[in-house]
């Protein structure tokens, strides 16, 4: 893939890589405000926030979905034209990861949007198809404290199919909480859900964590210049 030098003046700040159909990967950079979409010799970008920097992308392809966050932002585009869907500013705390849980009931298919935030607690928030989105709940994850790194399992889970969000929040101490957040909120809600596990390999801050797909391993960074893969099947729980 050939890139043009004068679309990467910024900083990287978020990436996210997917495959096409044909086998192809279409690569989403977060640079500077903008979120830049790469593939073959192509390139495209739409500038998404204008006072701060994207910090991470998610990709849903079932929903047609890019999710883009910053500071304290959030903005879901269509995946297949970059058009701005809906857009959420002006948050609570600094936005860490996102991740739409979406349920069918009868015809009609509801979503969510949950956000994860840099003080370890993830908010609900529903999407309506015709109205503005809508604050539901709070879920304050395992020993609060300000974290560098939050990471949900996955960008979207359907309920009918996955009922665990598994959460790695990274805090300034070295360790990585391992969580599970609800996703079914028709019952009874656990609204500060216990670790399931700790991992303490790192000496210093967690910088990243990032899941692979079937939820088994945990990659992740942190400042004494290591790169840590873990397989939490055999992590032993938290006592």
């Amino acid at each position: 893939m050939r890139t043009p030098k004068s679309t990467l003046l910024a900083p990287i700040t978020g990436l996210e890589c997917l495959e096409d159909i044909d086998g192809n990967f279409v690569v989403y950079v977060g640079a500077g405000g903008e979120i830049r979409r790469y593939w073959g010799d192509n390139n495209e970008r739409v500038e998404v926030f204008d006072h701060h920097s994207v910090h991470g992308i998610r990709a849903c392809p079932k929903l047609n979905t890019l999710m883009g966050f910053g500071d304290k932002s959030v903005v879901l585009l269509q995946l297949d034209d970059l058009s701005v869907k809906n857009r959420l500013n002006k948050l609570c705390d600094l936005v860490l990861d996102c991740c739409i849980i979406s349920r069918s009931e009868g015809t009609e298919q509801k979503m969510w949007l949950f956000i994860g935030f840099a003080h370890n607690f993830v908010d609900i928030v529903e999407l309506p198809t015709s109205a503005s989105p809508k604050f539901v709940r709070r879920v304050m994850g395992p020993a609060p404290c300000v974290l560098f790194s939050l990471n949900f399992s996955a960008a979207h889970i359907v309920v009918e199919e996955d009922q665990e969000l598994q959460v790695s929040s990274g805090n300034v101490f070295g360790a990585i909480h391992l969580w599970v957040c609800p996703v079914d909120l028709r019952g009874e809600v656990e609204e500060s859900p216990p670790s399931k596990a700790i991992l303490q390999s790192h000496e210093g801050v967690i910088f990243k964590t990032r899941w692979n797909k079937d939820k088994s391993m945990l990659v992740s960074v942190a400042d004494d210049r290591t790169v840590r893969v873990n397989d939490v099947r055999t992590t032993p729980p938290k006592e």
